[in-house]
């Protein structure tokens, strides 16, 4: 009987798998998945422009790395 999520576990891959990302008016790169822990937030819904930018000034303040929002 084989393992469920077999694939996924670390066993059959030991190395991390890391994600280099880009973005913002900064350019920052931000690595998910390194020896960082990386806080992603924002709303579920984005209800205008004014609501993103204020959203996206929280996230920050709070020490967010990535702004997210649904759409």
């Amino acid at each position: 009987m084989s393992k469920a999520y077999r694939l996924a576990q670390r066993s059959a891959r030991p190395e991390r798998t890391v994600i280099e990302l880009q973005g913002g008016p900064s350019g920052r790169r931000v690595r998910v998945g390194a020896d960082e822990v990386v806080l992603m937030a924002g709303p579920c819904s984005i209800e205008s422009r004014d609501f993103m930018l204020e959203m996206a000034a929280l996230v920050k303040q709070a020490g967010g790395h990535i702004l997210r929002g649904g759409a």
